[in-house]
């Protein structure tokens, strides 16, 4: 079952990928959170700066791209983790399935392949 350990491993990097895009856009949203709360303030204070983003709607979107991170991120781990496991009991299943050789058996097998060549 490699395709599935393919699968899970693909998964994972998906899951990595997501996160790091969290983290970059949480950075990106405390850098735009600061500028509008600095342009609220002088609005509030010196009627100034007054148009642009509020600090509000800015922290609901991202609580909203939050959410989806943490869903994409948690169905990735889980399906990577999933495949991963599966895809080795089936390589470990099979495995068992092959029959065990005794050392007697292995050279027999290895004093015929001498004979014939």
């Amino acid at each position: 079952m490699r395709r599935l350990r393919s699968v899970g491993a693909v998964c994972l990097t998906l899951a990595v990928a997501i996160a790091l895009t969290a983290v970059l856009d949480h950075h990106n949203k405390a850098a735009r959170m600061n500028r509008a709360e600095r342009s609220e303030w002088y609005c509030e204070k010196l009627a100034t700066r007054c148009h642009g983003p509020s600090s509000a709607s800015i922290e609901r979107h991202w609580n909203e791209r939050e959410a989806g991170y943490k869903v994409a991120f948690g169905a990735l781990v889980v399906s990577g983790v999933l495949c991963l496991v599966l895809g080795s009991a089936a390589r470990r299943r099979r495995l068992d399935d092959q029959p065990v050789r005794t050392e007697v058996q292995r050279a027999e097998t290895e004093r015929a392949r001498v004979r014939q060549g």
